[in-house]
């Protein structure tokens, strides 16, 4: 229940980004992060994967903020969000993990082409 709660919004949300409606969208994307940074601290959770959920949203709301004029919003919902998840993939030895890192990194590489950082977009790449 608690994934499908966020994985409903995250649903919506990309509906409403193809429709254009980035406000709508946004609101969505930042529902499944706050519903997963309130889990943060909560030892019953799988630290691995909320780690990676607080990024995916992270990045999927940033996209939605640059959409909206909002840069310095989107650059700072990123920031910790994106430290955590490199630093779990620095240590990690779940081949499974690594491999689907390539999904968060596409949207965040898309997010800093979108705002003319192409060199970050590389580096990551």
């Amino acid at each position: 229940a608690f994934n499908h709660a966020s994985r409903s919004h995250r649903d919506l949300g990309e509906i409403y980004e193809k429709l254009g409606d980035y406000q709508k969208a946004f609101e969505m994307y930042k529902f499944s992060f706050d519903w997963l940074k309130t889990r943060e601290n909560d030892s019953s959770m799988n630290k691995n994967n909320l780690i990676f959920g607080i990024f995916f949203y992270a990045h999927r709301c940033a996209l939605m903020l640059n959409k909206l004029g909002k840069n310095a919003e989107a650059e700072e919902i990123i920031k910790k969000p994106f430290a955590n998840y490199t630093a779990f993939l620095d240590s990690e030895e779940n081949a499974a993990s690594l491999t689907y890192a390539g999904e968060p990194f596409a949207d965040l590489t898309k997010y800093f082409t979108e705002t003319n950082q192409t060199s970050r977009a590389i580096e990551i790449w």
